[in-house]
Formats: structure tokens, C-alpha cells, sequence
């Protein structure tokens, strides 16, 4: 990515390490001379380790929202995916029955509907006519 397209407080897939890890940034300095680097303090979303790039090219796209962060079907534009967050699994229980049936993997948009996909690839609706609930849990 440029440098002039990351901005403050965004989570980005980044390369640190060898690994893929998700970051959010939390300041950036632009060079006072022509030939230095830009840096860019970020926060490992995961571990909450400090990590310092020299350039913008480790880093590869803007994470995508987190399930908790969407409220609403405009929250995801068509086709958007949202996936849980570290620390945090979601199950999936119909409306009238007590029990869960299903481990969610993400939640994504298509049309005006929010759907959790579960590993088999099967999507069922969260919002909308026949819903079901997403149920969070604690790892």
C-alpha cells in the first residue's frame, strides 16, 4: 500500500516477521527529507506487541470488521465479510430452540441480508425473515 492511503486508528493485514498479522496503527511520521522513510507505529491486534515499519509496503490491505462492529446491514457493504475477533467465538442457535447447532466463521452481506457462514460452507440469515440468533462466547 502507499503511505498516503494508511491512516490512524484502521486495522491493516500486514507482513511482520514472515507472518501475516493484523495491526492498527497507532501513529505515523512522515519524512522532514526527501530520501528518508516514512514510520509507522502499529499494535499487533493480537498480542498487543509494539511494531514499527519502515515502509508501507508490508503493509497488504484494511482489515475487515470485526462481527461485534456491525450493528447494522449498512455497517457491510454487499458482499463485505466480518469475522470474529481473537478472543471471541460465535455459535448459532435458531430463534425458538435453547441449544446452539453451529460454530461461526464469518458474517457476510448479500443484498439487505447479514448471513453467518459456519465451516461446511452452509449460510444461514441473521437478519431478516427466519433468522437466526448469533450467540457470543468467550475463548
Amino acid at each position: 500500500m502507499r503511505s498516503k492511503d494508511i491512516r490512524i486508528g484502521e486495522r491493516y493485514v500486514a507482513c511482520h516477521c514472515g507472518a501475516t498479522v493484523i495491526v492498527m496503527v497507532n501513529s505515523i511520521f512522515r519524512p522532514s527529507k526527501e530520501g528518508e522513510a516514512t514510520c509507522i507505529v502499529t499494535t499487533n491486534h493480537l498480542t498487543g506487541e509494539r511494531i514499527s515499519f519502515r515502509n508501507s509496503m508490508s503493509f497488504a490491505r484494511p482489515a475487515s470488521p470485526y462481527i461485534a462492529e456491525v450493528k447494522t446491514i449498512e455497517d457491510l457493504f454487499i458482499g463485505q465479510k466480518a469475522f470474529a475477533e481473537p478472543t471471541t467465538n460465535y455459535r448459532l442457535r435458531k430463534v425458538n430452540e435453547a441449544d446452539c447447532f453451529a460454530i461461526v466463521d464469518l458474517v457476510v452481506r448479500r443484498s439487505d441480508v447479514l448471513y453467518a457462514r459456519i465451516s461446511s460452507g452452509e449460510e444461514y440469515p441473521i437478519t431478516g425473515e427466519g433468522a437466526c440468533v448469533l450467540v457470543p462466547s468467550h475463548c
